[in-house]
């Protein structure tokens, strides 16, 4: 069995996500400037490279910002497996925040498996872990992240009468596929909410 880290949502992961998509676009911008010269300021190779900068800055960050997420879902997934043994019901992989959470990394405090139960959701995170019971007046709602400014996600927001907490979606290792997620957590978090259960 691989060995799991002792600190798997580590400073050095964060950093990687934001490190691997700017080395793979600095160039770009490196090259444009290199080559741009203000007596030709529309010269078309410069110009052109400084223009795919930041489009193409967005792609790796798409692609690549969520570096090393797959090694962490399965250490994360290992060391419930040790300590609970087999999951009660289905589960998402999710970045987790508590309210007044701020950081230029990363917008994830935690990482968690957000697991149904029939009455109550888990929340199985690297440091928190917590339940939250089923209720009617639980409310689910789309909040907005550092990752919604640049259209690549976005929290849903979990509040019960007793605490309030931001997930994201993580199941997959592409940033932008996790957006399109996003809606489908919030459909199964309602149905969960009515019914004990979720489909799919």
């Amino acid at each position: 069995m691989p060995v799991v880290s002792q600190n798997i949502w580590s400073s050095g992961r964060k950093f990687m996500g934001n490190l691997v998509p700017g080395l793979l676009s600095f160039p770009f911008a490196a090259t444009g400037l290199l080559l741009w010269r203000p007596e030709d300021p529309f010269r078309p190779l410069p110009l052109g490279l400084l223009v795919a900068f930041p489009v193409f800055g967005w792609v790796s960050l798409a692609l690549f910002g969520l570096w090393g997420n797959s090694s962490m879902r399965s250490e994360l997934g290992q060391r419930f497996g040790r300590e609970r043994g087999q999951a009660t019901g289905p589960m998402f992989f999710v970045g987790l925040s508590n309210p007044g959470y701020r950081s230029l990394i990363d917008p994830h405090e935690d990482i968690a498996l957000l697991i149904f139960g029939k009455d109550e959701l888990e929340i199985y995170g690297e440091k928190e872990r917590f339940f939250v019971p089923r209720e009617s007046d639980l409310v689910f709602r789309l909040k907005a992240n550092t990752h919604s400014w640049i259209g690549l996600g976005g929290w849903v927001q979990i509040e019960s009468p007793k605490r309030s907490f931001f997930v994201e979606s993580r199941q997959n290792d592409i940033l932008f596929l996790n957006r399109l997620q996003r809606k489908r957590l919030l459909a199964a978090l309602e149905q969960w909410r009515t019914t004990g259960a979720i489909s799919g």
